[in-house]
């Protein structure tokens, strides 16, 4: 039971009879004498007749007096009664007046145990500050007592005071008065503060005089005064009512808080800022002992203020910055009075963090160093986020070796220094043999995890101050600088070739691959960045047509193949936007019938000055250098224009035309919205047209293939599987992919006649494909015995010189006509 309950009377006034029965119940639980009424006039009656110690008052009530009024009238009677105010909504304004009415608590009614937790503690507040306030009266009384023995005091006090009659006259003042509001005592005497005051503070001055007058006892006031020299004063005013000997009055004081209040403000603003600000803040004294610490330092450090006062801050060093560092700091902050830096200390924990940290000396007012404020912040995070940012914009991350950009720096910088010292700089490019197949088979984890091993094995090949970098997919770079004999890289070269010679086990797996490596040397093959990056590019390419597992240096030999290939790239361009290629046609034979069904459509380039190029003039580097995309455009485009030509022919109306897709037109997400366009666009029907592709590239993505033939296939378009038996995994592929066509590669027909095993597989393929639903065309058909040899086998289709070599669309037209005549 609470002390305040013993023998405490509780009213509880309220017009919601569950609040009142919840309240009361609720106090008399706790040990308190509780009653009850539903509205004000019932409750002044009670308290007319009963002594109470404690009202509960509701804020709002109905009917008549509510609860704000019933306290002003209560205050007004002169009661002193303690009163906890209740109500539904939370108003500031609400809370201010009834406080300011004399409340000693206001609480919120919600719901639960949270209001009535409020409310116990509300009562225990209220009678506490009810009896102080009895005692404080009980005081009040004595001292009026000494009212004449006070009075000679206060004469000798230089603090302004005054004494006024019941009509507001100044009856008395002592000199301080006079001498702050700069008028003589004999002109204050018999004055009104309208008289001696500016309107604005003699009407704050007359209100507060009245209010005293008709409640007594005793006000603090906070006034704004302005002298005649125009400074701005802040003072507390205080003023008592007093009835000496019969005679109403009052007798006040005032004291100058200018000076005070700035300070206060000041102080309490910094109060603020040192225990709610995110940076940790120490004070030391001159010797450099903790004096004082913020929450934020705790946060940091791990370490209680009671932990560190009296401590010199270095039992946080962590050891990182040696005595040179922290003389510095102190020779700084001793001549500049600041420091300010990035600094390494260890938490309570023992980690280490890194922190930003200012320094600033305080001096007295004779600039001798009196103390030390130093504010840091935790910077860990931001230091590791920068460092990992700074790792990942210049090392790979699968192999952790430098990447594309911190490659260039350094091959930069080693070839300034190389310059500056007369020295050279190696630079080698190196492609993994025979890594796309490991990838395509065994899946990228298994690749991943070759790239990884091989990039070890590489950097064990070098020196220290040599850099291996990844620039992306299998393509290694090494920088050998400060060369002085072209014999080191030979040996560097030998060395890696023989490291990825190696075989790789990985994920239960034994792997070959090799390397191909081509150099380069600055100065001597090129001063530019550029140039050196080409020619080591080259140079590679070199090796790996040599047969790979090898390396070559650049020659200008190559240089001037690259040109070449330069020069053609770019005519190549201008053919594109000249539609320069054309379109010739292979007819394609049906063995039984004789008669021809369809055509390969076949790219030749009618080049202005070399006339009619074949493709493998052109091919190469038009898919290397993406141009394939702008060709089978052209292509496809004429392909149909032929076909819608053709559709008025009676002969050429049901032969189909193969068109061969690329690698990169298989990467176009608008493939099949490109044909679908062109053949609305031209009018034809999508089963005049197929379209071809190889093993090898159904094998670079495989499920993204398998969905595009799907939509492809869906248009009505029939697709040939071109080249089989070339690429890696020709029966699976089959299984998963729906071809309609499979061709022969022509590597396996020339030999029919004399080799057997070529023979057996051409016979084993056209019997797996026939026993999927798959028809076969043998291509690179020439001689009589490699018809017959086919036709025995059953094949469905043939191709080759046999009938015709590829023709232009005239001649196809003509050849077809020729070939309906005899069949």
């Amino acid at each position: 039971m609470p002390v305040e309950a013993q023998n405490t009377k509780i009213l509880v006034v309220d017009d919601d009879l569950i609040i009142r029965k919840l309240v009361s119940g609720f106090l008399s639980q706790k040990g308190y004498d509780t009653a009850t009424c539903n509205n004000a006039g019932d409750a002044l009656t009670h308290l007319e007749n009963q002594a109470v110690n404690l009202v509960v008052l509701d804020h709002l009530m109905d009917p008549g007096m509510n609860g704000l009024e019933m306290l002003k009238h209560l205050r007004t009677q002169g009661s002193h009664v303690a009163v906890v105010m209740l109500t539904g909504a939370e108003e500031h304004e609400v809370i201010v007046e009834a406080m300011q009415a004399g409340a000693q608590d206001f609480i919120l009614k919600t719901g639960g145990n949270e209001f009535l937790l409020k409310l116990e503690q509300g009562v225990e507040r209220a009678l506490r500050v009810c009896l102080l306030e009895q005692k404080m009266r009980e005081a009040h009384e004595a001292l009026q007592q000494q009212a004449e023995f006070l009075q000679t005091v206060i004469d000798a006090v230089p603090t302004p005071i005054y004494y006024k009659d019941r009509e507001g006259r100044y009856i008395g003042c002592n000199t301080a008065m006079a001498d702050f509001i700069e008028t003589p005592k004999s002109d204050i005497i018999g004055k009104k503060a309208t008289e001696l005051y500016e309107s604005v503070l003699a009407e704050r001055v007359s209100r507060l005089d009245d209010t005293l007058y008709a409640q007594g006892g005793h006000s603090l006031e906070e006034l704004s005064f302005t002298r005649s020299d125009g400074t701005h004063h802040l003072l507390l005013h205080k003023a008592r009512f007093q009835e000496p000997g019969g005679a109403m009055g009052l007798v006040g004081a005032v004291v100058d808080i200018t000076d005070r209040k700035l300070y206060e403000n000041e102080l309490r603003l910094a109060q603020t800022v040192f225990e709610t600000t995110s940076e940790a803040i120490v004070v030391t004294d001159a010797h450099n002992r903790i004096q004082a610490v913020n929450p934020s330092f705790t946060h940091v450090t791990g370490y209680t203020e009671d932990e560190v006062i009296g401590r010199d801050p270095g039992f946080l060093s962590s050891g990182r910055q040696d005595k040179a560092f922290y003389h510095k700091m102190w020779l700084q902050l001793s001549q500049n009075g600041h420091w300010h830096g990035e600094i390494w200390n260890r938490r309570k924990n023992g980690d280490l963090y890194a922190e930003w940290l200012s320094i600033s000396a305080v001096h007295n007012e004779n600039n001798e160093t009196t103390q030390y404020v130093a504010v840091f912040s935790d910077i860990t995070k931001r230091i590791k986020a920068e460092e990992l940012i700074r790792h990942q914009a210049n090392y790979d991350a699968l192999t952790n070796l430098p990447n594309r950009n911190l490659f260039l720096d350094r091959l930069s910088r080693s070839m300034v220094r190389a310059k500056r010292h007369k020295t050279q700089v190696a630079l080698m490019f190196l492609d993994l043999d025979r890594f796309k197949s490991v990838n395509d088979t065994l899946g990228h984890n298994v690749g991943d995890a070759l790239l990884q091993e091989a990039a070890v094995r590489i950097s064990t090949c070098v020196r220290e101050t040599d850099t291996v970098s990844r620039l992306g997919g299998d393509e290694f770079t090494v920088i050998i600088p400060d060369l002085h004999h072209v014999n080191d890289i030979e040996k560097i070269a030998n060395k890696i070739l023989y490291q990825l010679s190696q075989p790789f086990s990985l994920a239960g797996h034994e792997i070959f691959v090799s390397g191909s490596v081509g150099v380069t040397v600055f100065p001597d093959d090129g001063q530019d960045l550029e140039v050196l990056l080409r020619n080591a590019d080259t140079a590679m390419y070199r090796a790996k047509e040599a047969g790979r597992n090898d390396f070559r240096f650049f020659t200008q030999e190559m240089n001037a193949e690259a040109h070449e290939q330069m020069v053609l790239e770019r005519e190549i361009r201008k053919a594109i936007k000249k539609e320069e290629f054309v379109v010739y046609y292979q007819p394609v034979v049906d063995v039984k019938q004789g008669r021809i069904v369809s055509c390969e459509a076949l790219v030749r380039w009618q080049h202005p000055f070399k006339g009619l190029v074949a493709p493998n003039y052109f091919i190469a580097i038009a898919e290397e250098t993406g141009l394939i995309d702008g060709i089978g455009h052209l292509v496809l485009k004429q392909v149909c224009q032929q076909i819608q030509k053709w559709q008025n022919d009676p002969v050429m109306k049901d032969i189909r035309v193969a068109v061969n897709l690329s690698p990169h037109q298989l990467r176009n997400n608008n493939l099949v919205h490109d044909i679908e366009k062109m053949l609305q666009y031209y009018g034809i029907s999508a089963g005049a047209l197929a379209f071809e592709i190889t093993e090898t590239q159904v094998m670079q993505d495989p499920e993204g293939t398998a969905v595009l033939l799907d939509d492809i296939q869906a248009l009505g378009i029939k697709i040939y599987l071109d080249d089989f038996g070339t690429g890696y995994s020709s029966l699976n592929y089959l299984k998963r992919f729906s071809f309609d066509v499979l061709k022969i590669d022509r590597s396996f027909i020339m030999d029919v006649e004399v080799d057997s095993g070529d023979a057996a597989l051409v016979e084993a393929i056209i019997v797996m494909a026939h026993k999927l639903g798959i028809k076969v065309v043998a291509e690179g058909v020439e001689t009589e015995n490699q018809r017959q040899f086919v036709a025995q086998q059953e094949c469905d289709l043939i191709q080759g010189f046999y009938y015709s070599r590829p023709i232009d669309a005239e001649e196809m037209s003509s050849f077809c006509h020729l070939n309906f005549a005899k069949n």
